[in-house]
């Protein structure tokens, strides 16, 4: 059972099972819990979360790769500020890959969700290596690095 409450973050390790099977069941359960919490977690390649309604700021060097999926049928109200490709208040569906291939421009990348599960990824870098500020509706910043 998870603890952690809206503003949380909660860091998760060995989330990935090393099977792409587990990978992909955990990360769609994340999705239906975002009210506990922001999730973090490492992987191969890089680091991510799943986030809910919400606002996250994330300090990251220039030119460190992105990527947005949705985890529900639709996330929406999706502002992404910061990148190459930004969004202004928009969609991403659960079958569409347009939030992929990103780039980080103009850190820090900014980034909101009214509706839905929205996966954020980035390539290169650890959990540890970033510094992240995640506030809900109602709630004041978390910002730090896991213990």
């Amino acid at each position: 059972m998870l603890d952690g409450g809206p503003g949380d973050e909660v860091h998760l390790v060995g989330m990935t099972g090393g099977r792409t099977d587990m990978s992909l069941a955990n990360l769609l359960v994340l999705g239906g819990h975002t009210g506990k919490g922001l999730f973090t977690f490492d992987l191969p390649d890089g680091c991510g979360g799943v986030m809910g309604p919400g606002s996250l700021e994330i300090d990251l060097p220039t030119g460190t790769p992105s990527a947005l999926l949705a985890l529900a049928p639709a996330a929406s109200g999706i502002v992404s500020q910061g990148v190459r490709w930004p969004l202004k208040d928009e969609t991403i569906s659960f079958q569409e890959a347009r939030g992929v291939s990103n780039i980080v421009t103009a850190p820090p990348w900014r980034l909101s969700l009214a509706s839905g599960a929205l996966l954020w990824l980035l390539r290169g870098l650890r959990r540890r290596d970033i510094r992240l500020a995640w506030t809900v509706p109602g709630q004041s910043s978390n910002r730090g690095s896991p213990s």
